[in-house]
């Protein structure tokens, strides 16, 4: 069984804009996976019914178009190792399975310090003192934050903070990363540095990003999403590097694939 079971899914937000339509894949146990696409592809909307932040479920419609937008708002089903993410009794299993690091690291940070962020997740999980310690310790450890744990979040630099949301998600040992744009907005120096970091992770990863060079480092497989609907799924280095498919969905093949061809 998959660790990740896409089926059939749609979904539009309240305002009538079409945001998924008829998504299908699965992501198997271990496996990292790029998603790439254009601004407004659905890359977020698609993370987020991950862990069931956005619903999926029958809505009556079958077969969900722009025209119906208004009317739906969700459909098809997200299932993690099983568990369907649409039922809410298992969100709270599905969401320890599941760890969603957002674009904006400020987005997830809130504690007065680092520790405190980290351990917040497991100490939601119930976990006894002991165990939420060795957690917190392993994933600050994992990230190389160990000299900044007690400092404020808002102190850090970008890089440290997306380390910090990082570790925070690892104490709670998840089985699935799925990463909004981790490389956003970083220096080369802290971009090489998180690279290396997810490239250690042995957990699945989904990693939605511009940053083709880095889904082409990382990611042996890529899916292409554009107006909310998958165009491609398959080897990075055969999608990534078709040059028709990639202009027509507002990308272009990365410099790593060009030389190679070249």
């Amino acid at each position: 069984m998959p660790l990740v079971e896409v089926n059939d899914l749609a979904y539009a937000y309240p305002d009538g804009t079409l945001a998924l339509h008829h998504v299908e894949f699965t992501i198997e146990r271990g496996e990292s996976v790029g998603l790439v696409g254009p601004n407004g592809a659905g890359k977020s909307s698609l993370l987020w019914h991950l862990n069931g932040l956005l619903p999926a479920g029958p809505t009556g419609h079958e077969h969900p178009h722009p025209g119906d937008a208004q009317r739906l708002v969700g459909k098809g089903s997200v299932r993690i190792d099983g568990l369907d993410a649409a039922v809410a009794a298992n969100l709270p299993r599905i969401r320890r399975m599941v760890g969603l690091l957002f674009e904006d690291p400020d987005d997830q940070l809130f504690c007065s310090t680092v520790r405190d962020d980290v351990a917040f997740g497991p100490l939601n999980l119930g976990l006894d003192q002991h165990e939420v310690a060795q957690r917190v310790d392993e994933a600050i450890a994992a990230v190389g934050l160990e000299d900044v744990t007690d400092k404020p979040p808002h102190h850090l630099s970008l890089g440290q903070r997306k380390r910090a949301c990082l570790a925070g998600v690892l104490a709670c040992k998840p089985r699935l990363l799925a990463f909004d744009e981790p490389t956003a907005n970083l220096d080369p120096r802290a971009r090489r540095q998180f690279i290396k970091l997810l490239s250690e992770l042995g957990c699945a990863k989904l990693i939605a990003s511009h940053d083709l060079e880095m889904i082409c480092e990382l990611c042996p497989r890529v899916i292409v999403l554009d107006q909310g609907e998958i165009f491609a799924d398959g080897p990075t280095s055969e999608i990534l590097a078709n040059e028709p498919l990639m202009l027509a969905h507002g990308l272009e093949v990365p410099w790593t694939l060009r030389a190679r061809c070249s």
